[in-house]
């Protein structure tokens, strides 16, 4: 039987609203699926937020910048680090500028100890914005050479003349003194970065390893639990009164700290 030219133009056209109809239904289900996740993340219930996200990567032509940086997010504060490698990796490649993501990717890099270019991530960070506090630390934390603790060192105060006098800024100096065993200096640097900001738990954990140098074994503890206190959720500073007591020895001490870290 032969079809009409007036059949086939109605086929291709039922066709075509019914693909439309189609894209359509499928953009609303990912954008539902974002809407959810964004509810999700913005309470911390970062596992039902990830399947959220992931649900609408599936149904994503192309990838989405915001899935991808609150993945990215998710995964670093989970340590989960390949992932928030990957993913972070994709974030910088969608926005360059996204400072945030690039700090985070840093921190990522660091713990996979590829220096180099975490070094990098920070410079980049601290190019476009002096007084990145998180951009500091980290600069600090590339720094395991001789040459790369003095450029840091260098770059650090610089940043301190030009006028990103920040908190950050001394206790990042305060720890590379640290590294070299000069707690003269580190002492310096940390009283001037709690002169800007007394309660910032990466002080306080300087001042409690400072204080521990100097076998203050009080005092040190003090810091450190008021640092973990004051930390926010994932942060590297609520373990550090745990690692103190590994060191010293006492390990149902730090076993029962890291215990309540996570039934907190």
């Amino acid at each position: 039987m032969k079809i009409g030219i007036k059949q086939t133009l109605a086929l291709v056209l039922a066709a075509g609203v019914l693909a439309g109809l189609t894209g359509c239904s499928q953009e609303s289900k990912r954008q539902r699926h974002v809407e959810r996740g964004e509810g999700y993340f913005q309470k911390n219930e970062f596992q039902k937020a990830e399947l959220e996200y992931l649900g609408a990567a599936k149904l994503s032509p192309t990838p989405d910048p915001l899935v991808v940086r609150r993945l990215g997010t998710i995964y670093h504060a989970q340590g989960r680090t390949f992932e928030a490698y990957q993913v972070l990796t994709k974030a910088k490649e969608l926005n360059a500028d996204d400072l945030e993501m690039r700090f985070l990717l840093g921190t990522v890099m660091v713990s996979l100890q590829r220096f180099g270019p975490a070094r990098e991530e920070a410079l980049f960070i601290l190019g476009k914005k002096p007084d990145h506090l998180g951009a500091a630390m980290l600069l600090a934390d590339t720094a395991h050479t001789t040459e790369t603790a003095a450029t840091a060192r260098e770059k650090l105060q610089s940043l301190i003349e030009s006028g990103a006098n920040t908190w950050a800024a001394h206790a990042a100096l305060a720890g590379l003194h640290l590294r070299e065993t000069n707690v003269a200096a580190a002492d310096v640097e940390v009283q001037a970065a709690a002169k800007l900001n007394a309660q910032a738990p990466e002080v306080q954990v300087m001042q409690g390893r400072i204080a521990a140098a100097r076998n203050q074994g009080v005092a040190s503890e003090a810091f450190l639990r008021s640092a973990m206190e004051g930390a926010p959720a994932h942060s590297p500073a609520k373990l550090q009164l745990a690692i103190s007591k590994m060191q010293a020895g006492d390990n149902a001490a730090a076993k029962k700290l890291l215990d309540d870290l996570l039934k907190a």
